[in-house]
């Protein structure tokens, strides 16, 4: 009898553990019959799905669960009870008492009784709505994303196209203007009053300058389009092939050009090495007459990435202007002046 009354008081003690446990754990518990049926629920439950105790108890799962989900809920639940597998998770959809969808995170296992008989199954479900909302925001915002590359991508197609169809077309009427202008130079030149010579010098300048400015749009619309890989580019190697180019220009302003260690980086060579070029030769340009330009290249490190610098004595960017100066082919000095 001392035995059988330890044995009764020891299972006592356990089933009252259990059920503090049962009640007072943060996650929903329930028991439910072989059937579907909830037999008993927690407060953690009844807070998820909004139901009161009374509610849930005899209801079945299938009424509380969404329709696209009651069938494959049910078919895990059989196999538990034929015993094809031990226990089971699921993320499933479960309709709140409000009828807002509550994604919860199922775990469920059989419980049987002495004789290897089941009885019942107990599950736990964790309300992971948050977690699964924000997951389908992300691959919505994903999807929306990679649909704005795919337009913008043809977009920059369309434009480089447009962009080689408007500049050949401008191209063919000034190269005509241009030879005509160079023909009437060459033949009437000091033939005419100093007037007419200076006509036709402005003419060519504007036809000259045109010119330029086509092959720049040209340029500008194909930046960023490139046929090459990324690969490793070594800026020292990059900024000597510009100094190289620009040695006339150098000499001839007496520029005096530093260059401190640069890094080895990963882009597209022939693009950076453009860069390079048009920021120097902006510093040989924008000077004040008769200064000789003081430039200094330099690299800084900076969380994983490299900042550039070239700095210059040039006249600069007041202020004012920073909005206006970097809007394409916008400039605060006539060709006169610089």
């Amino acid at each position: 009898i001392t035995e059988r009354k330890a044995a009764e008081a020891a299972l006592r003690e356990s089933e009252e553990r259990f059920r503090t446990s049962f009640e007072h754990t943060p996650i929903g518990m329930a028991i439910v019959s072989l059937e579907g049926v909830f037999l008993q629920v927690n407060r953690s439950l009844c807070d998820i799905l909004g139901y009161s105790e009374s509610e849930l108890v005899g209801k079945e799962l299938a009424a509380i669960t969404h329709e696209d989900d009651v069938e494959a809920n049910l078919e895990l639940i059989q196999q538990i009870v034929d015993g094809e597998i031990d226990s089971f998770r699921m993320d499933k959809r479960n309709i709140h008492a409000d009828g807002q969808i509550v994604w919860g995170r199922l775990s469920t296992a059989l419980v049987h009784d002495p004789a290897g008989a089941p009885l019942y199954l107990i599950s736990q479900i964790e309300d992971v709505t948050g977690a699964v909302e924000a997951q389908t925001s992300l691959v919505r915002t994903a999807a929306e994303l990679e649909m704005r590359a795919g337009e913008l991508e043809r977009t920059n197609a369309d434009l480089a196209q447009f962009a080689y169809a408007v500049s050949h077309d401008l191209s063919e009427p000034l190269r005509t203007i241009s030879t005509y202008l160079n023909l009437f130079g060459n033949r009437f030149r000091g033939h005419l009053d100093d007037e007419a010579d200076e006509l036709v010098d402005i003419l060519t300048s504007g036809v000259d300058r045109m010119q330029i400015m086509i092959r720049d749009l040209l340029a500008y619309s194909r930046a960023g389009i490139s046929d090459q890989t990324f690969a490793k580019v070594d800026l020292n190697r990059a900024v000597q092939d510009v100094l190289a180019n620009l040695t006339d220009r150098i000499a001839d302003q007496q520029a005096k050009v530093t260059v401190g260690e640069l890094p080895v980086v990963i882009g597209d060579g022939s693009q950076l090495r453009q860069v390079m070029q048009n920021l120097l030769s902006n510093s040989l340009k924008f000077v004040e007459h008769g200064v000789a330009p003081q430039i200094e290249l330099g690299a800084e490190s900076n969380e994983g990435l490299w900042r550039i610098s070239v700095r210059d004595n040039g006249i600069g960017i007041e202020p004012r202007f920073h909005s206006r100066i970097f809007i394409p082919f916008r400039r605060l000095h006539t060709q006169e002046q610089y």
